[in-house]
């Protein structure tokens, strides 16, 4: 929850050092949290949901979309491994974390993938100069 407040503070901010630190408190409370997550269950809805905020943090705060792809993809995957352990009451809630991780990796590979062939098309143009 640490890591949501700052990189809420960093998107809402327009003091550079505010924001400079915030990012920086952010990442380390995100990094703390899901170095700790991984000793729990893969399906744990602590662990989706870590990873999803945690994936949004790369994106729109610090503009890394291939890092965004990657935590969001594993914690998708993660989440559907063991998906028939869930509490019933848990389901609802899962299915809609597991859906928000998987449009977003989805969204982001669409534009990664966008990004390499446009690189590739650049590079291919300017040896053709």
């Amino acid at each position: 929850m640490k890591g949501d407040y700052y990189s809420v503070i960093a998107e809402q901010t327009d003091q550079t050092n505010i924001r400079n630190e915030s990012i920086e408190q952010a990442f380390q409370f995100y990094s703390q949290g899901y170095e700790l997550a991984e000793q729990l269950f893969q399906n744990s809805r602590i662990r989706a949901n870590l990873g999803l905020n945690f994936s949004l943090f790369y994106y729109t705060i610090l503009k890394d979309k291939n890092k965004a792809f990657n935590i969001a993809k594993k914690a998708y995957y993660d989440s559907i491994y063991f998906d028939g352990y869930l509490l019933y009451d848990e389901y609802d809630i899962y299915d809609c974390l597991k859906q928000k991780l998987y449009d977003n990796f989805n969204q982001w590979s669409n534009e990664i993938q966008g990004i390499d062939k446009n690189q590739e098309e650049e590079k291919q143009q300017y040896n053709q100069n």
